[in-house]
């Protein structure tokens, strides 16, 4: 098993604990990390040595070998250096290629994320149940529309013979919500006569009524009668468009 972390969650103490439970490790390290270089490898990684703190370093106190691997990613302008250690010291067993490539897939958890919370959802939701098991089941529900989402990238990406990381997550989402915009909605029953219904009971075929029933439930239907023309396009354009 190998154990994957970014950089902002590196600690001695866990890392030391993981590889003596018998889990290879491969953590992001910062740029402010010292690593002196004891022997370089083929593969271009090389073998140093990582301490708690500065005074367990200076007494050589409880040292854990590692291998670091240090590599440059561009992207379009923006170039990024990365640094990551392992606890897999052959470079026979894990190339520093491979490892670097494992890295870069753990990035795509990252990218579900945001998906998920800044497109999906939006950075301002909040959840509306007040219970633990509605708090569960909203969280269900958006992450099954993620994965509807994701489940339809697939497809097109298939037919086309195509990556899916090369299709746009956020124009699939437009587009199913567009898609979702054109099919009808049905509006709610509603046992109360409404006060402004001036046919004494709740129809649709009353402007007024259809436009407090689309209010609540957002239908596409469109305004068929109202009390004059100006009434019926300022309700179309109020609630339907």
């Amino acid at each position: 098993m190998l154990a994957i972390a970014d950089r902002g969650f590196f600690s001695f103490e866990v890392l030391k604990l993981s590889i003596g439970a018998g889990a290879e490790q491969l953590w992001r390290m910062k740029a402010n990390a010292v690593l002196p270089v004891h022997e370089e490898l083929a593969d271009g990684s090389y073998l140093p040595t990582i301490y708690e703190g500065t005074k367990a370093r200076r007494n050589n106190t409880d040292p854990i070998p590692v291998r670091a691997i240090e590599y440059t990613v561009t992207t379009g302008k923006e170039t990024g250096d990365f640094r990551l250690i392992t606890s897999i010291l052959d470079p026979a067993v894990a190339p520093a290629r491979d490892l670097a490539e494992a890295y870069a897939q753990r990035w795509e958890i990252e990218q579900c994320f945001n998906e998920l919370k800044t497109h999906q959802c939006g950075p301002s939701l909040v959840l509306r149940s007040k219970t633990p098991d509605g708090v569960m089941k909203e969280i269900y529900g958006y992450l099954c529309v993620h994965y509807a989402s994701r489940w339809l990238i697939g497809e097109v990406a298939r037919d086309l013979e195509e990556t899916p990381l090369r299709i746009s997550f956020t124009r699939t989402l437009r587009a199913a919500r567009r898609s979702l915009a054109r099919r009808p909605a049905f509006p709610l029953k509603s046992t109360r006569k409404p006060s402004s219904c001036s046919a004494g009971k709740f129809s649709m075929s009353c402007c007024r009524c259809a436009g407090n029933a689309a209010t609540r439930v957002k239908s596409n239907a469109r305004c068929r009668a109202g009390p004059s023309n100006g009434s019926r396009r300022n309700l179309s354009k109020r609630y339907y468009s």
